[in-house]
């Protein structure tokens, strides 16, 4: 979970803050897929991140990351996460470069407490080669005691922050980062983060395994079928072309997939990606024996099942299937 905000970090709660003058902000979803492969375009984070201070960042350009998973994050039904599950997201959250990290609410018990302590102590001195350290944020009511404990866990940290209020905002995807990673320059004037992108598959599925909940599988991005592909003509132009249809590269979000076009065989399946998958087992199929074999593949896909695995015995192939997967 977290907050963009352009030139101030005083956002909260998995939401936007664009507080930019750039009249082009509302342009971020309005983006084409490049021409060039993704590896060739340029990293958000590849500018210096600038210094922020008196509630500013130097750079009216930059847009600063608030992430609130370990506090807000955790109030939802079932999230609650040990010490030890939320000390390893805050040094994932530091990997990917997020500016702020709200650690927690030292007033709401001495765990929590000792928590923040711990994370202003070790993420918030460890100072990386580029010169970036989290700041490390606690949230403290508008009481003298609250913000004594709250200042009591932070005061370690190179860079503490103490957060006292909340601010209406929308709610953001990771999208949003890949928007201005790779359009940023073009269609926004020049905005951009210091998130380092290659972390944000990794960080959601750990947020995702130590809080309890599940992801929905076609979330954008981070979901298990985000750089999935089924449909035949999908799956036709990734094989010609990954931009067809993957214009975000997953290598941009450090994400994995069991094979290298991530074909799915199933019902809309066309003979172009039944083809590619035999090719990845070592077979080659073409011709009448492909005809033949698409033949049985399609008439099994019709029991609407997600056809999962190909088993092959000499020159016979045997198709296995699993129930679809939701």
């Amino acid at each position: 979970m977290a907050s963009l905000s352009v030139n101030s970090i005083i956002s909260l709660s998995t939401s936007l803050s664009l507080h930019s003058k750039n009249p082009l902000i509302h342009s971020v979803f309005s983006f084409t897929p490049s021409t060039t492969r993704h590896s060739a375009i340029c990293c958000s984070n590849i500018r210096r991140r600038p210094e922020y201070k008196h509630g500013k960042f130097s750079d009216p350009d930059y847009v600063g990351i608030f992430d609130t998973s370990l506090r807000d994050g955790e109030q939802a039904a079932g999230a609650t996460m040990t010490s030890k599950e939320k000390l390893d997201i805050a040094r994932q959250l530091a990997k990917l470069g997020v500016d702020v990290i709200e650690a927690g609410f030292p007033f709401a018990s001495e765990a929590e407490f000792e928590l923040v302590k711990l994370i202003a102590q070790e993420i918030g001195n460890n100072v990386d080669k580029e010169g970036y350290v989290p700041m490390i944020c606690a949230l403290a009511r508008s009481s003298k005691k609250d913000i004594e404990r709250a200042w009591d866990a932070l005061k370690y940290a190179k860079k503490p922050m103490l957060h006292s209020k909340k601010i209406f905002q929308d709610r953001i995807r990771s999208k949003i980062v890949m928007a201005l990673k790779y359009r940023g320059e073009q269609v926004l004037g020049g905005i951009y983060t210091g998130i380092n992108t290659k972390h944000i598959f990794m960080t959601s599925k750990m947020v995702e395994e130590y809080s309890g909940l599940k992801l929905q599988p076609h979330k954008a991005i981070v979901g298990a079928n985000a750089f999935s592909h089924e449909s035949g003509i999908h799956q036709d132009g990734v094989l010609k072309n990954r931009d067809t249809y993957e214009f975000v590269s997953l290598e941009d979000v450090g994400y994995r997939r069991a094979n290298e076009n991530g074909i799915s065989l199933g019902k809309l399946s066309g003979r172009h990606a039944l083809k590619a998958k035999m090719a990845e087992l070592g077979y080659d199929f073409d011709g009448k024996e492909l005809d033949d074999l698409f033949r049985r593949f399609k008439s099994l896909a019709e029991r609407k099942k997600v056809i999962t695995l190909l088993i092959f015995h000499s020159a016979t192939v045997k198709f296995v299937i699993a129930p679809f997967r939701s």
